[in-house]
């Protein structure tokens, strides 16, 4: 005859055993993909610019077509270089290098040279 010990018991392991099926049967299909993490320092190093040339607009003078210049060494493959012409405009241009020389069109919106008091050169991976 049974008893209830024994009733209790296998009950428990019943249970048991559902719960591991459910948990087995979940955890065997996730798959988690392999990250990677890592913390690091290096030195921010800037550039140095010369030869600064401004090409004004042959039909109005007052506007600034563009604007190249030398930097020190070879920007990174992939850069992204951008300038602004004065510190109280809002516009950021693109600019393209070729080795060490980079090109900038300042046509849209167009830079003014009564605004053009200070050149901020930004060069980043």
């Amino acid at each position: 005859m049974l008893n209830h010990k024994t009733l209790a018991v296998g009950a428990v392991a019943i249970v048991a055993f559902s719960v591991t099926g459910v948990v087995l049967a979940s955890t065997a299909s996730t798959t988690v993909p392999e990250l990677r993490a890592g913390e690091g320092q290096g030195a921010i190093s800037g550039f140095d610019i010369s030869t600064v040339h401004y090409e004004l607009n042959r039909f109005d003078p007052s506007k600034i077509d563009a604007v190249t210049f030398m930097l020190d060494s070879n920007p990174p493959a992939g850069a992204t270089i951008r300038i602004k012409v004065g510190s109280a405009t809002a516009t950021w241009y693109s600019c393209e290098a070729a080795a060490k020389v980079a090109s900038c069109q300042t046509l849209s919106p167009p830079a003014q040279i009564d605004l053009a008091n200070e050149l901020r050169v930004i060069v980043a991976q």
